[in-house]
């Protein structure tokens, strides 16, 4: 193709460049506005809260909680997120967390069918019949609990995603895709790899969001137990043709392979809104929301860090380890240290920042997350300063020691005052300070017995 020609390809491709150019020149869709607290955001002719959002998040995980309640008849399995294994790097046909053999959770949902067939106010099977009605109110109820969860992954987990980018995951691995949900260290995070830049560079851009600790739990029941068996009552039934059986996270049981519009996305965020907003937002709006929400109250203003550092004044004191191995820090991480039980895109390293970022999102929605707690040591008694920032345990010490010290030295000069006049000459002085000192350094453990001795031995 030459640039200029007279040719269909060539017109529409100058077309393309042309729009790039004017995008990025156009102001953004949506411009917003703060109350002088802060605690408003105004857009358009409306306005949003931080209340009326946490009350939203809120909603959305109550909601979730009692859905999930009546899907599993009331049974709460026991179980421990930190105790799940899974495999990142495991990209087998099928495979997720619940088929990781050490888990044992392949047929977990069996319990949930013999709960759910023999409950006696509200069971599936009536004299060893499906009750139809029932089948088709618990398939409606686990419908609307997969809207929910939609709502919850885009609400919940840190700033909001695209549409397309959260429709696609995959709760198992496909043929030639990978899933989507995964646990990790007591957490279940969900991780995106679409991204806009992917069409120009075709290289995948990965996103990790982590869910708070009760919305991760109902994730994990849904997963492991309602699914399963929504799926299995479906094909035994026969209430379908189509296969129930998908890899897609929100789909339909008549469905099953048909992606979810974003408009459909809209229409639950909107419908679970009402009654908090005075209007209702859909996708669009709500990534503009969240993306100023950050900037203001989640983002921390810091200096900017580079880890690959060890020229400048500022460098990390930890690059004298990749100079022990004969490499600069750029090399080593490109070429060594990396874990196998992780994705190469997906180190340790990675994933305790997207952890930090998704906690710091779950703190200003006043959600409960996984965040270690953090064990302090009891504050020795020091003077009051204005700094409201916690002192760790060595400083403490050091502190402690460092006063210690002074009130040492303060009782060898009060005791040296007593002692030693000030008419009496230096050479006299001298011989009472080294045994003073000496004294001292004997039994300094109790200062009022250090004092008695030096007194007793002076006299």
């Amino acid at each position: 193709m030459v640039r200029g020609c007279l040719s269909p390809f060539g017109e529409s491709q100058s077309l393309r460049d042309y729009g790039q150019v004017i995008a990025r020149s156009d102001p953004p869709a949506f411009m917003f506005r703060w109350s002088e607290d802060y605690q408003t955001l105004h857009y358009e002719d409306d306005f949003l809260s931080m209340e009326q959002l946490r009350s939203f998040a809120s909603r959305i995980v109550s909601s979730l909680t009692m859905l999930c309640a009546r899907l599993m008849y009331d049974w709460q399995p026991e179980f421990d997120l930190k105790s799940i294994k899974d495999d990142l790097c495991n990209l087998q046909e099928g495979f997720s967390f619940i088929n990781h053999p050490s888990n044992e959770l392949s047929s977990a949902y069996l319990e949930l069918s013999t709960r759910a067939c023999t409950d006696p106010s509200n069971g599936l099977l009536i004299d060893d019949t499906w009750n139809t009605t029932a089948v088709w109110r618990y398939l409606k109820l686990e419908e609307e609990l997969l809207e929910l969860l939609l709502a919850m992954f885009h609400i919940l987990g840190g700033q909001a995603p695209r549409g397309t980018e959260i429709l696609s995951l995959g709760c198992r691995n496909g043929p030639s895709t990978e899933r989507g949900i995964y646990v990790h260290e007591g957490s279940v995070i969900y991780v995106t790899r679409h991204h806009k830049a992917r069409k120009i560079t075709n290289r995948e851009f990965h996103v990790v969001r982590y869910l708070p600790q009760q919305a991760g739990r109902i994730l994990f029941l849904y997963l492991v137990y309602i699914r399963p068996f929504a799926e299995m009552i479906q094909r035994r039934a026969k209430l379908s043709n189509k296969g129930a059986s998908s890899r897609l996270l929100f789909r339909t049981l008549q469905a099953p392979t048909q992606l979810w519009s974003s408009q459909q996305l809209s229409t639950i965020l909107q419908k679970a809104g009402q009654g908090i907003f005075r209007k209702p937002f859909g996708v669009q709006l709500y990534r503009h929301i969240s993306i100023s929400i950050t900037e203001r109250h989640v983002k921390r203003v810091a200096e900017p860090f580079n880890r690959h550092d060890d020229k400048s004044v500022a460098a990390d004191v930890n690059v004298v380890f990749a100079w022990q191995s004969g490499h600069r820090p750029l090399q080593r991480s490109a070429t060594y240290g990396l874990d196998g039980a992780f994705p190469t895109k997906l180190q340790p390293a990675l994933l305790r920042v997207y952890r930090w970022a998704s906690y710091e999102w779950h703190d200003f929605l006043r959600l409960d997350s996984a965040r270690p707690i953090a064990v302090r040591a009891t504050p020795t008694k020091a003077p009051k300063t204005k700094s409201r920032t916690a002192v760790p345990e060595a400083t403490t010490t050091i502190q402690a020691a460092m006063m210690r010290e002074t009130q040492s030295q303060s009782t060898q000069q009060t005791l040296l005052k007593r002692v030693c006049p000030p008419s009496e000459t230096e050479a006299v002085q001298r011989p009472k300070r080294q045994c003073i000192s000496r004294i001292f350094q004997v039994n300094s453990i109790d200062g009022s017995q250090s004092l008695n001795a030096c007194i007793d031995h002076l006299a």
